[in-house]
C-alpha cells in the first residue's frame, strides 16, 4: 500500500513531464519551421542582392563613361565659348572701325 501511494505521484510527475515534453516539442518544431522560412527569405534576398550588385556593375561603369564625356564636353564649351569672346572683341574692334570710317567719309 506505500508502494502504491509512493507510486502515484510519481506517475502524475510521469504524466505532466510528458505532457510539457510534448509541449516543448511541438514548439521546437514551430521554431525549427519558422528558422526554415527564414533561411529561405534570406537565401532569396541573397539571391536579388547578387543580381542588383550584377545589374550595379555595368551602371557604374556607365556613370564613369558619362562622366568623362561630360568632363570633355565642357572642355570643348570652354574652348568654344573662348573663341566666341575672341570673335565679339573683334566684331566690337571692326564696328569701332566701321564707325570711324563712316564719320570720316
Amino acid at each position: 500500500a506505500e508502494n502504491e501511494k509512493a507510486v502515484e505521484p510519481l506517475e502524475e510527475r510521469v504524466a505532466d513531464l510528458t505532457e510539457e515534453n510534448e509541449r516543448a516539442l511541438a514548439m521546437l518544431s514551430e521554431k525549427e519551421n519558422e528558422a526554415a522560412d527564414s533561411l529561405c527569405k534570406v537565401t532569396t534576398l541573397n539571391e536579388k542582392l547578387a543580381e542588383n550588385e550584377k545589374a550595379v556593375e555595368p551602371l557604374e561603369e556607365r556613370v564613369a563613361d558619362l562622366t568623362e564625356e561630360n568632363e570633355r564636353a565642357l572642355a570643348m564649351l570652354s574652348e568654344k565659348e573662348n573663341e566666341a569672346a575672341d570673335s565679339l572683341c573683334k566684331v566690337t574692334t571692326l564696328n569701332e572701325k566701321l564707325a570711324e570710317n563712316e564719320k570720316a567719309v
